[in-house]
């Protein structure tokens, strides 16, 4: 026995050191790891969880694409009241395919996403820093909060799996100079595109991309790729002809087109929308608010959300205070450096563009300054003579955005190449050598890749959204990850200091709420943990009908809800109070819900699903219905807050 122990422990080392010893392949094995563990971590309780609401439309569609052969031609609707494109249909169709119940139908596509963009983190990490830093990118982003989030799930607001590899894409076209790769990096922009538009910033990569490095530019690869984005958008744009293309435009634009007479699609319109309160006893103090801030509080309200908005990404909530103020330095910091060199010979080369391209760059900022505030002003003019200094429209809004990105834009093209010559000329005192002038010149891509739709969102995208933000945490960890390798060793720091950096920033990373959360849980209740209390409901009222021979019956739902979940039945009838449990009990049980009311509850119910109390989740919905008291139904199943009635 202890030969055979002796035996088995000499041929695994032996196979652990050829391992080591082929960097490539345990470098592959750890991004590997990686996806493994934050697959498992975010995989586990999915018995206790139950479809996201927004995904509701995609998987009716999926469903219908494979009962019929229809085409899904659209997707859920946006806080604008518009549609959105239905590619996110055909990431959960493998998951449907080979799962009979719903709750598992975006797991499969999610999963193989978050392979591939480890899969981008690596290898675009690699290509530029080095496979050190590639493997503490991987580390950084794979088990990081967010990443963990789109691990398992395939909820449609950005996709950071597109951005990396458009991002991978155009480097390859820019270092082999092959257009090819540059029509590939379109058809991955534009599938994710159909996926969600919020990641339509990525597409100025591509000219900056251009102006500054002039790789070739062939036609024939372009209309390839152009066609085959048709190709895939078809379904959407022959939906979008008899609107008027208005969902189209309201998501480019940033127009809401929500109607004041939404609640005609209710069953009953007079119904009174209330908020739970969990201390009805208390009163809540409500804040005064000026509806005519004077300007020194309006540019402070400004930086406070442009602040908030740029710390969307490096609030791991961990134990430490003040982690994701310095998390955020820390890649901003990186981003400067790696725009320099600290070469004396080449520091008016790499922090100030040729005198040719100085001019350039200098008129076309001013212009751009001059446009933005130019039609600010007429944008305020027209406010104070044809509205009377009222608060702008939807249109007028839009205009001013763009005008903020021009001035900004502006500014950008002005401040970037003089602070990235300040830096450079701080790194010739300090005697640091960061990299070579061919490496600032190659790494000012990524730079750019980051910048660009950073810098976009910040001014565009709208308050207490951070969702708008989440996508880009790819390349942030990218650049996090080169500040411990490419940067500290650079200042002749002590090894042991670096890795213990590195080992603290991983730790400050890893240690999230939503890591430790399902650690907990899935020590206490197992992986898969125990069925969601709506399941039990919905299992419950399957057996009763299937024991009298039914499959449909009139099933009304008096619970807890968000107002858009009633709101947009105006839009399209899968948006109704229940309609989680409906899609349970459709497609795990069979069951047709005859009641299709947007407010979940009809004179006709046979059944009433009640939820006692909300959940304690502080995101948890709110609002209910208040209904007169009916005595002709009783009570038969109780489940947590859950209880089934039926009509006597």
């Amino acid at each position: 026995m202890r030969f055979s122990l002796i035996t088995i422990y000499r041929a695994i080392s032996v196979r652990l050191s050829r391992v080591i010893k082929n960097r490539e392949l345990f470098y592959g094995i750890c991004v590997l790891a990686v996806a493994i563990i934050s697959i498992a971590i975010t995989l586990q309780g999915w018995r206790s969880r139950i479809t996201a609401f927004d995904l509701l439309p995609y998987i009716y569609g999926v469903r219908h694409f494979l009962e019929t052969g229809g085409l899904p031609q659209f997707g859920d609707i946006g806080s604008y009241g518009s549609y959105s494109p239905p590619g996110t249909a055909w990431l959960i169709l493998p998951g449907a395919i080979l799962f009979k119940d719903p709750r598992l139908s975006e797991y499969l596509g999610a999963a193989l996403l978050h392979v591939l963009t480890l899969s981008g983190v690596y290898l675009l990490a690699r290509s530029y820093f080095g496979s050190r830093c590639a493997i503490l990118a991987v580390l950084l982003y794979g088990l990081g909060e967010s990443a963990l989030f789109y691990a398992g799930s395939l909820w449609p607001i950005g996709r950071p799996d597109f951005y990396i590899w458009v991002v991978y894409l155009t480097s390859r076209w820019v270092v082999r100079r092959d257009s090819r790769y540059l029509a590939t990096a379109l058809a991955v922009w534009g599938f994710g595109m159909y996926v969600d538009m919020s990641i339509l910033p990525i597409f100025f990569i591509f000219p900056a991309a251009w102006l500054y490095y002039h790789p070739p530019v062939r036609l024939r690869p372009l209309i390839v790729s152009g066609a085959i984005i048709l190709l895939v958008w078809s379904p959407f744009l022959r939906f979008e002809v008899p609107r008027g293309f208005a969902d189209l435009r309201s998501q480019l634009f940033l127009q809401p087109i929500f109607p004041n007479n939404y609640r005609v699609s209710w069953c009953n319109p007079g119904l009174v929308l209330q908020k739970f309160q969990d201390n009805p006893g208390t009163s809540q103090k409500l804040a005064s608010t000026n509806s005519n801030p004077g300007l020194l509080a309006t540019l402070l309200n400004l930086g406070r959300v442009t602040v908030d908005n740029a710390l969307t990404n490096f609030e791991p909530d961990a134990p430490i205070p003040g982690a994701s103020y310095l998390l955020l330095l820390l890649t901003l910091t990186s981003l400067l450096i790696m725009s320099a060199s600290g070469f004396l010979a080449d520091s008016t080369a790499l922090g100030e563009p040729p005198h040719s391209w100085r001019t350039w760059l200098s008129r076309i900022a001013i212009i751009l300054i001059l446009l933005g505030l130019t039609f600010i002003g007429l944008v305020f003019a027209y406010l104070w003579i044809f509205r009377n200094g009222t608060q702008p429209g939807p249109k007028t809004s839009f205009v001013l955005k763009l005008q903020v990105i021009l001035v900004g834009s502006g500014i950008a093209l002005l401040v970037g190449p003089w602070l990235a010559a300040r830096t450079n000329d701080m790194l010739i005192k300090l005697r640091v050598n960061i990299q070579t002038a061919e490496g600032v010149q190659q790494i000012r891509l990524l730079v750019f890749s980051l910048l660009i739709p950073w810098s976009i969102l910040l001014l565009v995208a709208e308050p207490g959204k951070p969702e708008r933000f989440i996508w880009l945490w790819p390349m942030q960890s990218i650049f996090l990850a080169v500040f411990f390798t490419n940067v500290l060793p650079r200042f002749k720091l002590p090894r042991v200091a670096i890795r213990l950096a590195m080992v603290i920033v991983v730790l400050i990373v890893v240690v999230n709420p939503f890591f430790l959360t399902r650690l907990d849980a899935w020590h206490n209740t197992g992986w898969a943990g125990p069925d969601a209390n709506e399941v039990k409901v919905a299992d419950y009222l399957a057996r009763q009908l299937k024991e009298e021979g039914k499959d449909q019956a009139a099933i009304g739902y008096q619970i807890f809800f968000y107002p858009f979940m009633v709101d947009y039945n105006f839009f399209s009838p899968v948006y109704k109070v229940g309609a989680e449990i409906d899609l349970i009990l459709l497609y795990r049980d069979g069951i047709v819900n005859t009641n299709q009311c947007a407010e979940g509850i009809a004179a006709s119910d046979e059944y009433r699903i009640v939820q006692a109390t909300p959940d304690p989740q502080s995101d948890a919905p709110r609002m209910y219905f208040t209904l007169p008291e009916d005595g002709h139904f009783h009570l038969m199943y109780q489940v947590g807050s859950y209880q089934v009635y039926r009509r006597e």
